[in-house]
């Protein structure tokens, strides 16, 4: 579903952050990383009005949100219960990565 070396290049942002990060994987494969407003460093939550921006741009070029990508600190890519709330909620797979491995929540 999502190239293995894009998969790569979610990793290494994770890498050099200090907190989760998050963003999102067009159809095209394109990347856009978006701002965590989240206050703890080991959560996320999507900056409302950049991805909201986002889903309107790719609107207009018939293009659409194929997968929601964020990292877990702590190494562990076990999804939350939050995080499968919000796969079954928004029908959009969550790519869950750390530094090492990463884990991709279909849509049910």
């Amino acid at each position: 579903m999502i190239p293995l070396d894009l998969v790569v290049k979610i990793q290494n942002l994770a890498s050099k952050s200090n907190r989760e990060i998050c963003g999102a994987v067009d159809n095209l494969f394109n990347l856009y990383p978006i701002k965590n407003v989240a206050k703890a460093s080991n959560e996320f939550i999507l900056d409302k009005f950049e991805y909201l921006r986002l889903l309107n741009t790719l609107k207009q070029q018939n293009r659409h949100v194929i997968v929601i990508f964020h990292s877990h600190l702590d190494g562990d890519i076990t999804p939350s219960k939050c995080d499968l709330e919000a796969v079954k909620r928004l029908k959009i797979p969550y790519l869950i990565v750390s530094k090492n491995k990463y884990h991709l929540e279909l849509v049910k």
